[in-house]
């Protein structure tokens, strides 16, 4: 008996030597002062145990009785040393892969059990299959011991495609998405191509593409697209961001210097300013344009549009269209109008001047003369024709008529508009 088994019976004994110091008990005795015992808190020898039931006490009562204190050692499983999750036919597998390849990770023979289609993935562990590989002198040190050094294993590259894998992966690789196209190709070419060529072919990051490796080795097909995990309180989500979108569209019904933002209009990050500064609560940009359009809002830019007093307004543009589109080839349409006069003066700017000497242009200078100009818009090439004057008058328009005439020589008609 050894030290481990003496202690136990011994704690065992303590605990029942109240029931068998006395030979003969009334009728139902011995049960409810097991019952006492039973409901007090132990600390057990080797164990995590805090309790015991009245069953068990009395059972090692009537073991005492029968075999004396001999009785109360536990006794050793009779399968001890031999996994009752791994059958015959599941350890010679196990036994077969391995010795094909040691290199091979306990996680990848789990996934490889299954022989064909109709068999089921048994329910071992992987802590199982490490076990049983130790004790039946299974694991990588020892299939290689003595024999030639194995070269260093390479993390990046899939070892075991099964059939139907290949298949899936097929599959895939012909489908139209591309995030599907790019986990297909990976795994298909990893015979091929390192991970680095990997990532250019499909334009994904190096990590990405050894993450989808190991995910792969680990779980096969599953790593690669793992199930959604879903919300764990859909309703209580909706009800929030309803809450989140009523508020925003108060705060846009109101204007922003009501809420301390000094400012005309709104903008995202001023709606997020202003409802974490209402609801004492942070909110993104995004999130603020995702509420608001799902309301039915979106954020515009003004146009600005040309309006004139003339009453005759709308009248003179339509004349203006119409004469463009009737335009026949060889005709050429101008814009003709004038500016000035305009005073000759120095105008502020920039200029070099050095650090301590001050820059500055009077308000009220000697004017060195004046400046009118004329000028003609082409309608069809958008070129500015211009010639300037003494002064704005009949002579000036003779001008740029004289000169739009020796340019457009070849041209049927001029036509202008002031």
């Amino acid at each position: 008996m050894d030290a481990k088994s003496q202690k136990i019976a011994l704690f065992r004994y303590g605990l029942i030597a109240p029931l068998v110091l006395e030979l003969t008990l009334p009728p139902g005795e011995l049960t409810r002062r097991a019952r006492e015992i039973a409901c007090r808190i132990y600390n057990f020898p080797y164990s995590r145990r805090t309790s015991i039931s009245v069953d068990s006490l009395l059972d090692w009562v009537l073991r005492y009785h029968e075999g004396g204190f001999d009785a109360l050692v536990p006794k050793p499983r009779d399968d001890r040393g031999h996994s009752r999750a791994i059958t015959p036919q599941i350890a010679e597998l196990i036994e077969g892969l391995k010795r094909a390849n040691p290199g091979r990770s306990g996680t990848s023979l789990l996934r490889d059990l299954p022989l064909s289609p109709d068999q089921h993935r048994p329910a071992v562990s992987a802590a199982t299959v490490y076990r049983f590989l130790k004790l039946n002198g299974l694991s990588t040190r020892d299939l290689l011991a003595g024999g030639p050094l194995q070269p260093h294993k390479n993390s990046w590259h899939i070892e075991f495609i099964r059939i139907e894998d290949r298949r899936i992966l097929t599959e895939w690789r012909r489908s139209k998405n591309k995030t599907l196209w790019q986990k297909a190709v990976t795994v298909l070419e990893n015979q091929n191509l390192l991970p680095e060529e990997i990532a250019k072919k499909v334009e994904r990051p190096v990590a990405e593409i050894r993450k989808w490796i190991k995910a792969f080795n680990r779980d096969g097909l599953d790593g690669l697209n793992p199930p959604r995990k879903p919300y764990a309180n859909a309703q209580k989500r909706d009800a929030a961001l309803d809450q989140k979108r009523r508020r925003i569209l108060e705060i846009l019904h109101n204007s922003p210097r009501s809420f301390g933002i000094n400012r005309s209009n709104w903008g995202l990050p001023s709606l997020a300013a202003a409802y974490s500064r209402q609801h004492d609560e942070p909110i993104s940009r995004s999130t603020v344009g995702r509420l608001v359009r799902k309301s039915g809002y979106t954020m515009k830019k003004a146009r600005k549009v040309l309006s004139s007093p003339d009453p005759e307004y709308r009248e003179k543009v339509d004349l203006v269209l119409h004469t463009l589109q009737t335009l026949k080839p060889g005709e050429l349409f101008f814009f003709v109008d004038e500016l000035g006069p305009l005073r000759v003066k120095r105008y502020g700017g920039r200029t070099f001047v050095r650090k301590t000497e001050p820059y500055t242009i009077p308000q009220n200078q000697t004017y060195r003369g004046v400046v009118t100009m004329a000028g003609a818009l082409n309608a069809i090439t958008n070129q500015v024709t211009w010639v300037y004057g003494r002064s704005k008058d009949t002579s000036a328009m003779i001008e740029l008529i004289e000169i739009l005439f020796n340019q457009h020589r070849s041209a049927s008609s001029v036509v202008s508009s002031k």
